[in-house]
């Protein structure tokens, strides 16, 4: 795991507010730099407050260095009965297609069909 998602994580878990620019910052780095280590710490953190807007910023790194069994994993805490759990946001879809969980597709075509439906 690189150093710069460590000292991030320990940022996050500070509770003090990281300005925007430095967040992004971490996420660009993360992102460029980082391997499936990263993600899965960075994973980590998003399961213990997923509907934070912070944690939900984690999504992008995640799904984009996120091997298999990470996205396996995001798909088992968030959908249950073919659908989102409350716990967590609808941006967890995008990334479980992204990941290419197949499992997903039902779920995601129900808020597809859903979103039609209300436009």
């Amino acid at each position: 795991m690189l150093n710069i998602t460590q000292k991030f994580i320990n940022e996050l878990k500070s509770k003090q507010d990281i300005n925007y620019e430095k967040f992004q910052g971490y996420i660009c780095t993360i992102m460029r730099y980082g391997n499936q280590e990263d993600a899965k710490a960075l994973y980590n953190v998003f399961i213990q407050d997923p509907l934070h807007y912070d944690k939900q910023q984690l999504l992008e790194p995640i799904m984009r260095l996120g091997d298999s069994n990470l996205a396996q994993a995001l798909y088992e805490f968030s959908i249950v009965d073919n659908d989102l759990t409350e716990e967590v946001p609808y941006e967890v879809l995008h990334a479980l297609g992204y990941m290419g969980v197949t499992e997903a597709i039902p779920v995601l075509i129900n808020y597809a069909l859903k979103w039609l439906h209300a436009s």
